[in-house]
């Protein structure tokens, strides 16, 4: 079974409402890429939620930089994740 037909399977319906413009965008890759609105959508809100965290992340990382400068119990484990641990 295909991972599309699983997903599909673990899907649930919404309604939502679209821009007319998002819609028609939506529409004309539907065509292009033969591809379900929904799949379209759905990835679109994936790489949203992937960006979303990402920056999170980068926000956090962005905070902690100076304790990490003057702090040199943290300098040391950040140079022991980047050692290999067999």
């Amino acid at each position: 079974m295909s991972s599309t037909v699983q997903k599909a399977k673990k899907a649930k319906k919404i309604t939502i409402s679209l821009p007319t413009e998002i819609l028609k965008e939506v529409e004309e890759l539907e065509k292009k890429l033969k591809m379900p609105k929904s799949e379209i959508l759905s990835k679109a809100l994936e790489k949203f939620s992937r960006d979303y965290k990402a920056k999170k992340l980068q926000k956090i990382a962005k905070m902690m930089a100076p304790e990490y400068m003057l702090d040199s119990d943290l300098v040391a484990m950040t140079s022991l994740d980047s050692e290999e641990f067999r």
